[in-house]
């Protein structure tokens, strides 16, 4: 219901079901339009005194298009598709948790960069009309390194490290 319907390529103003009077006889094009849905059109031949029918299924437009949700923990990282960084309509970094809809059919890249952590990629099938789902855990980058502090009496010794010296005195 609530379909336009148009008459001899003019809208009528009027939307289904309701029924077109005055009509002039003889034959006429018509086309039927609703958002989402693909145009039916057709032609009609109204007779004089008679009621002409047309019945119509609307046939709704084949998505081209499709989406992923993705989420990640820690939350906050920047998401990449295809190696190209998401932006939202500021040009400001589009982060973890959210979805990103208008992607193309097929194979892509996903990565997920945060400070501290490994960036994390999966490539994803994007499919017409379909949200899919990614939900990750971030792995921390290991921390490889660590400080040692000396102390000596007295101050002012050199400080030699594997062999080699640092150009550093104690404290």
């Amino acid at each position: 219901d609530n379909v336009e319907i148009w008459l001899d390529g003019s809208n009528t103003g009027r939307t289904t079901p309701d029924i077109l009077t005055n009509i002039s006889i003889g034959p006429h094009t018509f086309i039927l339009k609703l958002y989402g849905y693909n145009d039916t059109t057709g032609s009609i031949t109204v007779i004089g005194g008679a009621i002409s029918y047309i019945y119509a299924v609307m046939v709704p437009i084949a998505p081209t298009v499709g989406g992923i949700s993705i989420t990640s923990t820690p939350p906050g990282a920047d998401i990449y598709i295809d190696g190209v960084p998401q932006l939202d309509i500021n040009d400001q970094p589009i982060r973890t948790p959210a979805t990103i809809s208008n992607l193309t059919p097929g194979t892509h890249d996903i990565t997920l960069k945060l400070s501290g952590y490994e960036d994390f990629t999966k490539s994803v099938n994007i499919i017409a009309g379909i949200t899919i789902y990614l939900d990750t855990i971030l792995t921390p980058i290991p921390i490889t390194i660590g400080n040692i502090n000396f102390t000596t009496i007295p101050d002012n010794v050199e400080i030699w490290l594997d062999g080699s010296n640092t150009g550093r005195t104690t404290p």
